[in-house]
């Protein structure tokens, strides 16, 4: 299992009621991170090679990828594919989001999140809106964390604080990986919070806020790992699991 990085003071920020988000700075040994991270550096393009020719012959599900200048954007179930990953599966890591939403949860999936260089932004969305959860009877929770040292101008993660409380209307995108977007004019009333993030940085994050991550316009990639906490026994809104599929199946996956 990855460990907590003794060596430092794990500093909390944020608030996950008021706000949406809980940091929790220098969770992970950045040392183990590292080794993560340069494993999926050295194994990405066979393995984006490996992934096309299963899309070619109909044996790999479309909507759990998103390949973008050669590069993962997005991958779903990354740990079958780098095994590393799921050394990020932590009882001290599930016991913080056991704190957050009780411990009636199981991890639905480890997935990989990455800007290159050049590649496109991922437009405001609430996660719920994939999920289809009915918020007033459960709710879920994403562990974001951070592979590598990344900014603003990386494409780093940004948080609009406050607005898991509100439920916003969802369009259809064009974005590759992405099926859909908020509009930024129903967003004014928010802030857009995007902290800077080191290795071994963890984000948990209400499945009802809105997050978002510009185009990376820097010489730097950043890679993500995002864990997937969801109830045992999850009660839907189906109205919005319909509206969700009906977007999924007209997705862009692969440039």
């Amino acid at each position: 299992m990855a460990k907590l990085d003794e060596s430092k003071k794990v500093i909390v920020e944020g608030d996950f009621l008021s706000e949406g988000y809980l940091i929790l700075r220098s969770f992970f040994d950045a040392k183990e991170i590292a080794y993560i991270y340069d494993s999926l550096r050295k194994n990405e393009a066979s393995t984006i090679n490996k992934i096309k020719n299963l899309i070619d012959i109909g044996q790999f599900n479309k909507s759990d990828v998103g390949i973008e200048s050669d590069s993962f954007k997005y991958l779903k179930h990354a740990n079958v594919w780098f095994n590393d990953i799921s050394k990020l599966i932590n009882l001290r890591l599930m016991t913080e989001v056991a704190k957050l939403i009780g411990d009636q949860n199981y991890i639905s999936s480890l997935e990989l999140h990455q800007k290159f260089p050049g590649v496109s932004g991922t437009p405001p969305h609430q996660d719920n809106f994939y999920f289809g959860l009915d918020l007033e009877k459960n709710l879920s929770c994403t562990a974001y964390i951070a592979l590598n040292e990344q900014t603003e101008n990386q494409g780093g993660l940004g948080f609009y604080s406050g607005s898991h409380l509100k439920l916003f209307n969802h369009h259809k995108s064009k974005v590759i990986g992405f099926s859909s977007g908020i509009n930024q004019e129903d967003l004014k009333d928010f802030d857009l919070y995007t902290p800077k993030f080191l290795p071994g940085d963890v984000v948990l994050h209400h499945c009802n806020i809105v997050h978002e991550a510009k185009a990376n316009n820097s010489l730097s990639a950043r890679s993500n790992i995002a864990i997937r906490i969801l109830p045992s026994n999850p009660q839907y809104d189906n109205e919005l699991k319909s509206k969700y599929l009906d977007f999924l199946s007209q997705s862009s996956r692969v440039s």
